[in-house]
Parts: C-alpha cells; structure tokens; sequence
C-alpha cells in the first residue's frame, strides 16, 4: 500500500517529467534574423515606448535593462528616447513597401536592415532605413534584439545608456 504522501511525490515527478519533455516555450522573434527584424517591426513597432514586460525574452539582457530604465521615466518627461527609432523623427510615417535585408551576420551575431518610405506628408517623401542588431545566445536559438539604430545612426542603446549615466538612475 503507497501512502498518499508517496502519490503525490510521484504524480509531481511524472507531470515534471512530462513538462520537461514537453518544454515550455520561450518567446522567440524568430529563427532567421530577417524573421525576427520583421516580426520586431510587426508585433512590437513601439518598443521604446511599450512597458518592457511585454518583450520579455525578445531583448538582450542589457537593451532589456535600457528600455526598462527608459520606461521608468515618468509619465509627460522626456527622457533619453524622444524620436521614433524606426524613423529618426517625431513626425511622419512608415510607408510600403517595406524590406529587410541582412547586412551581417554570423551563427551568433546579425545586422538586418529595414527599408521602407518616410513620408513626412502627401507630397513629401523619401527612402529610409533603420537598422536593427540581433543576438543569440546558443547557435540555432532564437534571435534576440541588442539594438535598434535610426536612419541618422543614433543607437537606441547608447543613448539611454548616455542618458542614464549622465542623469543616474530612476
């Protein structure tokens, strides 16, 4: 006769067995560099405004840290983060089409370029690009974003990283 005690010890080893197994999945961009700058652009356009929570997994540890530094601004404030990173103003829109293509890139390590219109209005427009760096950790993992860099090469990273270490922390 088994205790229930026992029971419960084995039903716990069994489902953590089966968990393991199983596995629980981590958020993931993407498993090619250009699928995970896209889907970075589709599904998380403002990041550098969003709460970070909501990207959990998807960044580096550290433009993690940065954007979550970021996001403690309070509410109104201007902190180090004023401009669209995708486009490098506070005006204008994206417009198709939209490319992306790798400029770099090795098993741990990739530059992907995003293309597209700016329109800043109707009859005002231009080609752009904005320029995201990705990493993994583990070779065949998920990409993971490091930095964003805007059409006029301002880092998304190093400026709040220049912010903070300028201001302190929040």
């Amino acid at each position: 006769r088994i205790s229930r005690g026992r029971v419960r010890t084995l039903l716990l080893v069994m489902l953590s067995l089966v968990f393991a197994q199983v596995g629980v999945a981590e958020p993931c961009l993407g498993k090619t560099a250009l699928k995970a700058t896209e889907n970075l652009y589709q599904g998380h356009k403002d990041f550098a405004f969003a709460d970070p929570a909501t990207m959990r997994g998807l960044l580096t540890r550290r433009f993690d840290a940065a954007l979550v530094y970021e996001h403690r601004c309070e509410s109104g404030d201007v902190c180090a983060i004023d401009f669209d990173p995708w486009t490098g103003a506070q005006d204008g829109e994206i417009r198709q089409p939209i490319q992306f293509a790798l400029v770099s890139g090795d098993d741990d390590h990739a530059v992907v370029r995003m293309r597209y219109t700016f329109a800043l209005d109707r009859t005002r427009r231009r080609p752009q690009s904005a320029t995201v760096k990705l990493e993994r950790g583990v070779s065949g993992s998920c990409w993971r974003v490091a930095d964003v860099i805007s059409p006029d090469g301002i880092s998304v990273l190093h400026t709040i990283e220049e912010f903070r270490a300028r201001y302190g922390r929040r």
